[in-house]
């Protein structure tokens, strides 16, 4: 079985490592090409491409996978099956149509449900209570092909973005190769009802900034979606805050004050802000160009008291 792996980022690596773990020939790595990263624009490869010179694995980065002389290329290699997780690249009928067992794509999300490229944060984003991965047959349509099976977990309360996928990553090792076999056994795929079908478009920039005069069940999730990276935020004393980490209980207190949305209430060590139909409380907080600190010590060192506000 000649396998060829597409993939651009961490999501890829257990499912590349499972492959190899149990034996399957993996003839090479499709990832996108390097780019610059970070405040010194340094070229570097991605996640996949360092894992795959490790291994000694051929790799490619074909700016564009769907160019006819990569196709002509990758023909003469003659695959029989392809993997996809997490690549960024939208593959047209006739590369789909070089491997004669077609392309398996694992995606991050309970299919229809979050088609696209943001599954994990709009999940967490909706307030959904469970997610999963599903193992689908590629076509030419973003994310609808037949699915040959699927995995679920719980959304726990104190999820967030970093936390759930690593979780799903861990998951994705074992369902990979679960998918392989049933497909090759030829057990029965379930075609999907576009009806039922939502989107998970990339985060903007825009989706970040926190609006304090949404509920608090909303700005939490919105919090938690966007957590570790990159960050829902806010701005105080002019300069920009990110949130990462939020509580929604509140025990009902007598006597709090009257403040608008935004508005700062300490309480009992703990800091808490107005959102339009309650207060949601801050635990961790990453003020601009500093470490992550905990809510006391935003407290303290910033001297927060009462009446204090974030910028909507």
């Amino acid at each position: 079985m000649r396998i060829i792996f597409f993939g651009s980022d961490d999501l890829g690596i257990p499912g590349l490592e499972a492959l190899l773990e149990n034996n399957y020939e993996v003839i090479g790595i499709i990832t996108s090409p390097d780019k610059p990263k970070g405040r010194g624009l340094k070229v570097l490869p991605n996640p996949i491409k360092e894992k795959a010179e490790k291994l000694f694995l051929k790799i490619f980065q074909p700016v564009d996978p769907n160019d006819r002389e990569f196709i002509t290329l990758l023909k003469e290699l003659k695959p029989d099956l392809g993997v996809l997780i997490s690549y960024g690249k939208i593959l047209k009928k006739e590369l789909i149509e070089i491997f004669e067992k077609g392309i398996i794509n694992i995606h991050f999300s309970l299919l229809p449900k979050y088609r696209g490229a943001a599954p994990i944060q709009r999940a967490l984003m909706n307030g959904e209570k469970e997610t999963g991965l599903s193992a689908f047959l590629l076509n030419e349509k973003l994310d609808a092909g037949p699915i040959i099976c699927q995995e679920k977990i719980e959304i726990k309360e104190e999820d967030n973005y970093g936390s759930l996928k690593e979780k799903l990553k861990e998951l994705s090792k074992n369902f990979l190769i679960k998918a392989i076999k049933k497909y090759l056994n030829n057990e029965p795929v379930i075609y999907q009802d576009d009806k039922l079908a939502t989107y998970a478009p990339k985060i903007k920039k825009e989706e970040r900034k926190i609006n304090w005069e949404k509920g608090k069940e909303d700005i939490f999730n919105q919090i938690r979606a966007l957590s570790p990276i990159p960050g829902a935020y806010t701005f105080f004393r002019n300069e920009q805050l990110i949130i990462l980490k939020s509580e929604i209980s509140l025990k009902e207190v007598n006597d709090l004050p009257l403040l608008p949305c935004g508005g700062i209430l300490i309480l009992n060590k703990g800091l808490y802000v107005k959102c339009g139909n309650s207060f949601l409380r801050i635990k961790e907080l990453k003020p601009s160009g500093k470490k992550i600190i905990s809510d006391l010590d935003f407290i303290n060192g910033y001297r927060i008291k009462t009446g204090d506000a974030f910028n909507n």
